[in-house]
């Protein structure tokens, strides 16, 4: 849930407002990562 709330904020932030459209709708969905996956950091 952490995730996908915090894809959504990164979408609030970076659509701006457009003449002509009073709304944007968005969604996401995340689902479990494969026990393989791990986290890149440098």
């Amino acid at each position: 849930a952490k995730l996908t709330e915090a894809v959504l904020e990164l979408l609030r932030k970076h659509i701006e407002p457009t003449d002509g459209v009073s709304t944007v709708h968005a969604s996401a969905e995340v689902r479990d990562l494969d026990p393989s996956y791990r986290k890149y950091e440098e």
